[in-house]
């Protein structure tokens, strides 16, 4: 995973903050853009899908509309903070930017959110505009360019011609508290005709617990979703998901928890994860109106989780769980909760290629005489459908590991699922305790499951 991106970014936990609005008010806006956002009420009807009152959003209609720290200077509509929401109209060839603030240092606030909705004409001409460093260098006219370090971060973006493009950078590290609980969502949802789509969602969550505590216990969250829709466009769509937890504990009787509770199933689109995933991401591109795009589609999710626990007791009792035990069985069909999943979705004539990739890895150790109840739990799923060019090619890896000591219940739920027009390739690698079992699968029809429900 590509999280050296990260490093300039905040060492303490992310927050998205509210700022008060200023005296701007909203102004009729015409049908510039395209798609679903093109006219006031829809965009007002967007809004209102995903909980937002409208009469709290402040709207700016200009050739070059600019919403963050740093203004680009004359000639730009400039606002210097955003509190709930920020709709952005620009005029032929011009250009929407956006940057959601954050503040170093504070307290984790899952509950505040960013939302900016831009519309776009499209490009008039080629040059680029040089922005502040909070965004890239230049952004070209016609395009909307949206960057978010929130907890929450919703983007809608429409356009003709022109660009569409986002960035959204979540980072959680949280190392105090022997309750400790994260969340970070992510969504994107972009339309164009002849332009480019391109979205980017990094997610990364560190938990850490180093104390005398009998109680240790960790729950996080991460679910991202992307929407493209690109008539004669490119789509491009990255999703990267990193969650690290660790539990060390020094008292003599210990009780120690990671994700026990799964996930909420969430929508994307058209598409609605099943399995209550902790970490969830979603890619639908041209799935609005299948059978109508002409362009590429390249689609990438990289999914990691880690999860570490440690006791130094030597005679008490010790009780430590990873994942959710929600399982439905031995018998099929088989079913769980909680763990990591990917879903891909992907229609063109043009060639679609996806890859997606899922690591998860659980370990437990206790050297305890006592009373010891250890139990490991995981259920990483996936993917995608792809149509309609014989070109098209997937490739999922899966890779699983569990360890524990002797007497551990170790269960697991592993499914690799798609239907290509062109190509699957599927490799699925589960290891427990040293033993391996590897499945592949090479063809345009692959679902390559592994599930032992029972545990052991």
């Amino acid at each position: 995973m590509r999280w050296a991106r990260f490093s300039t970014l905040l060492a303490s936990v992310t927050l998205l903050v509210g700022f008060a609005w200023g005296n701007a008010g909203r102004t009729s806006a015409s049908a510039t853009g395209s798609g679903d956002l093109a006219s006031p009420s829809a965009v007002d009807q967007y809004l209102v899908s995903i909980g937002v009152d409208p009469g709290t959003a402040i709207w700016q209609v200009g050739l070059r509309n600019y919403v963050g720290p740093a203004c680009p200077g004359a000639g730009w509509r400039c606002i210097a903070s955003t509190g709930a929401a920020v709709v952005q109209e620009a005029s032929l060839g011009g250009v929407n930017a956006f940057t959601c603030p954050v503040t170093r240092g504070a307290t984790y606030q899952s509950a505040l959110r960013c939302v900016v909705v831009q519309i776009n004409a499209g490009a008039l001409f080629t040059a680029g505009t040089a922005l502040p460093s909070d965004t890239s260098t230049t952004v070209a006219p016609g395009s909307n360019q949206a960057n978010c370090q929130g907890a929450l971060c919703t983007v809608a973006q429409t356009n003709t011609t022109g660009q569409n493009q986002v960035q959204i950078y979540q980072q959680s590290n949280v190392q105090s508290g022997d309750a400790q609980t994260a969340v970070e969502t992510a969504t994107v949802t972009q339309s164009s005709t002849t332009g480019q789509n391109e979205a980017q969602i990094h997610q990364q969550i560190q938990q850490q617990v180093n104390d005398s505590s009998g109680s240790q216990d960790q729950e996080a969250t991460q679910f991202a979703c992307i929407v493209q829709d690109a008539t004669l466009g490119q789509n491009r769509a990255i999703i990267e998901q990193l969650l690290q937890q660790s539990e060390r504990s020094t008292a003599s009787a210990v009780t120690q928890y990671q994700n026990i509770n799964p996930g909420n199933n969430n929508t994307c689109g058209n598409r609605t994860e099943t399995t209550e995933p902790n970490l969830g991401a979603s890619i639908q591109q041209n799935e609005s109106n299948p059978g109508t795009g002409t362009g590429q589609n390249h689609a990438e999710s990289d999914q990691s989780f880690q999860q570490n626990q440690q006791t130094s007791t030597k005679t008490g009792s010790v009780t430590q769980q990873q994942g959710s035990n929600q399982f439905n069985g031995a018998n099929p069909p088989f079913g769980s909760s909680g763990g990591s999943e990917s879903d891909i979705n992907q229609d063109s004539t043009g060639v679609s290629l996806s890859t997606v990739y899922e690591q998860d890895k659980e370990q437990q150790e206790t050297d305890t005489t006592g009373l010891r109840n250890q139990s490991q739990y995981d259920a990483p799923h996936c993917c995608s459908n792809q149509a309609s060019n014989s070109s098209d090619q997937l490739t999922l890896k899966q890779i699983t590991s569990q360890s524990s000591d002797p007497g551990a219940t170790q269960k697991y739920d592993d499914a690799g699922d798609c239907t290509s027009s062109g190509t699957c390739s599927v490799i699925q690698r589960i290891t427990q305790d040293g033993h391996t079992i590897t499945n592949t699968c090479n063809s345009p029809v692959c679902s390559v499951n592994n599930s032992n429900e029972v545990g052991g």
